[in-house]
């Protein structure tokens, strides 16, 4: 009788093997889905309208992740609270965990949004964010920033620089004769239509 029964049994043990993997396959699908549908775009929404069969921008969005500002404020988080799981509760170490959660929030993300004669950034959820009206402004370039400059927010030789990860971006000159630097991963693509958006608007 035992010997009748561990065919069954293996049939048994491969069935839900088969049925608990493709549960797990199902779940890891969705999950994936999940994700991408609400992790920001990996490239940018641009939206054209046509002027004499000439395609115009009509509207530009990209969302750039600093990912090792990330991951970089994250180990400082973890080093803290481990610290204090040790050494007991400090104020100095408190302080310092707010201030790296703070900027974990603020600086994980910069979105740059292009609306009709209106180039805006914003960090984070947008408590830190800038205008610049494309009407005022001369030119645009892509330009590659030392590693030294760093992420953040923060003035530079060549004026004031907005970024999250990398080191390139896009540096654009105001009538002013003041520039300004936007960190991007589709430089290209951002020279663009600024530059498409000033002939527009310069007309």
């Amino acid at each position: 009788m035992g010997r009748g029964l561990r065919p069954l049994l293996s049939s048994v043990s491969l069935r839900e093997t088969s049925a608990n993997s493709g549960l797990g396959r199902n779940f890891v699908s969705k999950a994936f889905g999940f994700f991408a549908k609400t992790s920001p775009n990996p490239r940018p929404i641009i939206r054209n309208y046509s002027i004499g069969g000439r395609k115009m921008i009509k509207r530009y969005q990209h969302t750039q992740i600093g990912y090792l500002i990330i991951i970089a404020l994250a180990i400082g988080l973890l080093f803290i609270v481990s610290l204090m799981a040790v050494y007991g509760f400090n104020w100095v170490a408190f302080t310092v965990l707010i201030i790296l959660g703070v900027c974990l929030a603020l600086f994980s993300t910069l979105n740059v949004l292009i609306e009709g004669d209106i180039l805006k950034i914003r960090f984070g959820p947008g408590v830190i964010r800038k205008k610049f009206p494309l009407k005022d402004t001369e030119s645009c370039q892509v330009v590659k920033n030392p590693w030294y400059y760093g992420w953040g927010i923060h003035l530079t030789p060549h004026g004031w620089l907005y970024n999250v990860s990398g080191s390139y971006a896009v540096e654009i000159r105001m009538k002013t004769g003041n520039k300004y630097r936007i960190g991007t991963d589709v430089p290209n693509d951002l020279e663009k239509v600024i530059q498409q958006s000033i002939e527009r608007t310069g007309k």
